[in-house]
């Protein structure tokens, strides 16, 4: 029979392994923070899958709208232009100001904490006043093609978590700006996932 677990002893004294848990992945040692995301997302025998699908608006080309092109019958084109303002009502971006494509990924979820520690939502004391905390993280596989201009939505799932017949604006319930999107990297500095820090942006 293989014996998989091969102990040594490192400098306190605790036997660790000198075997890799994950082939070819992480060096030995270390955690494999590629597959353990991958088996939060998706799941495995042992554990039910975490993530679930949203939308990646990925921005690719100025809209027409926004230089002083065709908008809707009421747009003025130069105020557009001038104002960098795109048109609400423009049928090719939605009021965007860019033309993009809706691209469907698995990701998890979190809510950002206020400093005092309490949940999402709640109010600081700030100079001059208060503010409310809105902030959400998304954490995707290091292979997402995701950049700082696009932008998340969030679809109208089933109870089970399942998609819509299809991910058009009637199904689309929230949207989200990437304030911040940092690629964490840990062996030899390989990309293991990657973090969009979002703020809830109105429609």
């Amino acid at each position: 029979m293989t014996n998989f677990w091969t102990p040594t002893t490192n400098p306190t004294g605790t036997a660790i392994s000198n075997t890799s848990l994950y082939p070819g992945g992480a060096t030995q040692g270390n955690i494999d923070l590629r597959a353990e995301l991958h088996k939060i997302l998706f799941g495995d025998i042992h554990h039910p899958p975490q993530g679930h699908k949203i939308l990646v608006r990925h921005m690719t080309s100025q809209c027409p709208c926004m230089i002083g092109g065709t908008g809707s019958s009421t747009w003025d084109s130069d105020i557009g232009e001038k104002h960098k303002e795109p048109d609400t009502k423009c049928s090719v971006c939605h009021g965007e100001g860019f033309v993009y494509s809706d691209v469907p990924y698995t990701a998890y979820r979190s809510m950002i904490g206020s400093k005092s520690g309490s949940i999402l939502a709640s109010y600081e004391e700030t100079p001059p006043g208060i503010v409310a905390i809105m902030g959400f993280n998304y954490f995707f596989e290091y292979s997402t093609p995701i950049a700082d201009v696009d932008k998340i939505v969030e679809l109208k799932l089933d109870l089970s978590g399942g998609l819509p017949v299809n991910n058009g604006l009637a199904n689309q319930i929230e949207k989200f700006k990437i304030i911040q999107l940092i690629n964490y990297r840990a062996d030899n500095g390989r990309v293991e996932f990657i973090r969009a820090i979002c703020e809830r942006e109105e429609w």
